[in-house]
């Protein structure tokens, strides 16, 4: 009786562990920002938001594009997951193959929502992103619209 009372102990156990090793922790819903100025329409092709952090779009009417990417690296790989369709590993890899082969920059990084939106409300050529919770208006400063579908959390 002991016996069958310790295995069924850790059947129980091991099923309760597998089950939360399987639980992901949710995203963050991601809100695109930009200047208010931003020289690309509103809502914006999603192709042209990943065109800009890809490098590939870098200036759009006279308007020099600044990409900024947040230190926070659960927010930037929900950034990459729900917005570019990538992962970190390829997103890394994609700006040293570009900076070696073409000189391209990478996005500027800030830590923290207060620097975002400081950056943003600055520069005409803004575009960077935040946790739904941290858009908070801010003079200068508006919500980018994704005009195809996918996955972004606009409010």
């Amino acid at each position: 009786m002991r016996a069958l009372l310790l295995v069924s102990t850790v059947v129980v156990l091991g099923l309760l562990s597998a089950a939360v090793a399987t639980v992901e922790p949710e995203e963050p819903g991601v809100v695109l920002l930009v200047n208010v100025a931003f020289p690309i329409a509103n809502p914006c092709p999603l192709r042209e938001i990943k065109d800009i952090y890809l490098g590939n779009l870098v200036a759009k009417n006279g308007i020099r594009l600044m990409p900024i990417n947040r230190k926070d690296p659960e927010l930037l790989r929900a950034f990459l997951k729900t917005v570019l369709s990538m992962s970190l590993g390829p997103y890394k890899s994609h700006w040293v193959k570009k900076a070696l082969s073409e000189g391209g920059n990478a996005p500027k990084i800030v830590d923290g929502s207060e620097a975002l939106l400081k950056l943003l409300a600055e520069n005409k050529g803004a575009i960077g992103y935040a946790a739904k919770g941290e858009a908070v208006k801010t003079e200068g400063v508006k919500v980018l619209l994704i005009a195809d579908s996918c996955a972004v959390n606009i409010p």
